[in-house]
């Protein structure tokens, strides 16, 4: 006996608009039909914008022969012999 996918890609395309394949860790996957969310009522009045999570940072660009000399300045602070 040859053992076969649960669905082929093609089976999973023809599925209809509001059929949802549900899948979970450590359960059987299962065929479902889920309502869209705008069929439930829900009204989207305004455009969700996703907060930033990354700080702004300023890039700047450098010749390579510039390179050890920025490097420099920018820790002039830090004293090697400290350790």
């Amino acid at each position: 006996m040859i053992a076969r996918p649960l669905m082929t890609a093609d089976e999973l395309k023809s599925l209809p608009k509001d059929t949802f394949i549900v899948t979970k860790t450590g359960a059987y996957p299962m065929k479902t039909v889920l309502r869209l969310f705008f069929k439930w009522g829900i009204v989207l009045d305004k455009e969700f914008v996703m907060p930033s999570l990354r700080k702004q940072w300023q890039i700047e660009l450098n010749e390579k022969f510039d390179l050890p000399s920025v490097i420099l300045e920018a820790n002039a602070d830090i004293n090697p012999e400290d350790g």
